[in-house]
C-alpha cells in the first residue's frame, strides 16, 4: 500500500515468483487460475537463484490510496539482467500491457534509462492492481526490485551515477599513471598492472549497459561473449602481475609453473567463451576464479608469515579486491545473499 511521505518500497518480500520450467509460458497462462497456486512467496529481500537456463515470472500487487494518479519508477538492482518484460494492467479491459526491456534490449528501450533497468509506472488511484514481470537470463537470475517516487529516484540516480563516474575516473587515472611507468621505467609489473586495470574497465562496461551507449550498433550477443573474454584476461593479468611483483621465477619456480599452468587454463576459458553457451562457461569460470583468488590469498599470507616484505606490501593492497572478489562470484552463484555489500564491495576493492 502507497503510504504517504514513504518514497521507497523494497519489494522483496511483497514479490510472489513461478519457475517457468517450460520457458514457454505467457501472461495469458501465469493469470489463469491455473497457475495461481503455483507462485511462491519470496522469503528475502532480493531473491537469487544463480545462473537459470528458464524464465521467472514474478508478480506483486500495489494499491495507491490517494485520490489521484501516482508516479513511480520500478527499479530492478542488478545490471546484468538480459531479458525483463513488464506487464502492466489495464483497470479497465482488465488486459495487460507490454514493455520490454533488459540489457540485450538497450539499443531500442529508452526505458533503460541508466546502469540499472529502470521502468517508469503511472499508478491510478483506489484501486489494487497485480503487476507481472518476465525475466529471462544467461547471466545471474538476481531479482532486486524496489518501487521508488520520482525525489527518490531521481537521488537514487545521481548517487549510482556519481559513484559509476569515480570508479571509471579513478581506474583511467590508474591506467594512465601505470602507463606512463612503464613507459619511464620499463619494469613489466607496471605494465602488467596497466593490462589489469584496462581489462576490469573493458570488463565493467561491457557488464553494464554502458556499451550499448559507446558503441549503439554492437552486435548484442557481442556483450556477454566478451564479458567471459574479458574476465579471462583479469585473471590472467592479474596472476601476471602478482607473479612479477613477488619475483616468483626467482625466488618460487614450482610456484611460478604453478602460475604459468592458471595463465594457460584461463587463455583455453577465454577462447571457448566464443564457442560455449555464455551460462556454462561463465560458471566454470567463476568456480576458477575462486580456487585462484584463494590461493592468492593464501600464498601472499605464507609469503608475508616467512618475512617477504614485498608479500606484506601486496597483501596490504590486495585483501580488500580479493574479499570483494569473492563476495561478488559467490552471489553471482547464488552462495550468498545479494546486498548492496557483496554487489558492490569488488569495486571498492579495486579502487
Amino acid at each position: 500500500v502507497l503510504e504517504e511521505g514513504q518514497e521507497k518500497y523494497a519489494l522483496g518480500t511483497y514479490l510472489e515468483i513461478l519457475r517457468d520450467s517450460s520457458g514457454e509460458l505467457t501472461i495469458e497462462d501465469v493469470t489463469s487460475k491455473a497457475f495461481q497456486d503455483l507462485f511462491f512467496q519470496s522469503q528475502v529481500d532480493t531473491p537469487n537463484f544463480g545462473y537459470q537456463d528458464v524464465p521467472y515470472w514474478v508478480r506483486f500487487q500495489v494499491r495507491n490510496d490517494h485520490e489521484v494518479n501516482s508516479n513511480w519508477f520500478l527499479v530492478l538492482g542488478f545490471r546484468n539482467m538480459h531479458y525483463m518484460d513488464l506487464y502492466v494492467p489495464d483497470p479497465t479491459s482488465g488486459t495487460y500491457s507490454l514493455i520490454k526491456s533488459g540489457v540485450l534490449r538497450a539499443q531500442e528501450n529508452p526505458n533503460v534509462l541508466f546502469d540499472k533497468l529502470s521502468f517508469e509506472l503511472d499508478i491510478p488511484p483506489e484501486i489494487t492492481q497485480t503487476y507481472y514481470i518476465r525475466f529471462q537470463n544467461e547471466a545471474s537470475m538476481t531479482l532486486p526490485l524496489t518501487l521508488m517516487a520520482p525525489e527518490a529516484f531521481a537521488e537514487h540516480v545521481l548517487v549510482d551515477q556519481l559513484g559509476s563516474g569515480a570508479f571509471y575516473g579513478i581506474l583511467l587515472i590508474m591506467v594512465v599513471y601505470n602507463a606512463i611507468l612503464y613507459a619511464l621505467i620499463k619494469e613489466k609489473v607496471y605494465l602488467h598492472l596497466f593490462l589489469f586495470t584496462l581489462s576490469t574497465i573493458v570488463f565493467f562496461i561491457l557488464y553494464h549497459p554502458i556499451i550499448f551507449r559507446i558503441i549503439p550498433n554492437i552486435p548484442l550477443k557481442l556483450a556477454p561473449i566478451g564479458i567471459s573474454v574479458v574476465l579471462g584476461l583479469i585473471i590472467i593479468t592479474l596472476v601476471l602481475f602478482v607473479d612479477t611483483y613477488l619475483d616468483l621465477k626467482n625466488l618460487h619456480p614450482k610456484i611460478h609453473l604453478s602460475a604459468k599452468l592458471i595463465m594457460f587454463v584461463f587463455l583455453i576459458a577465454s577462447i571457448a567463451a566464443l564457442f560455449v553457451q555464455y551460462r556454462v562457461i561463465i560458471t566454470i569460470q567463476l568456480i576458477l576464479i575462486s580456487i585462484t583468488l584463494i590461493s592468492i590469498l593464501v600464498l601472499n599470507l605464507y609469503l608475508s608469515w616467512q618475512g617477504s616484505r614485498p608479500a606484506k606490501l601486496l597483501l596490504g593492497s590486495l585483501i580488500v579486491f580479493l574479499i570483494g572478489a569473492i563476495l561478488g562470484v559467490s552471489v553471482r552463484l547464488g552462495i550468498i545473499a545479494s546486498n548492496i555489500i557483496t554487489e558492490d564491495f569488488l569495486r571498492i576493492g579495486l579502487i
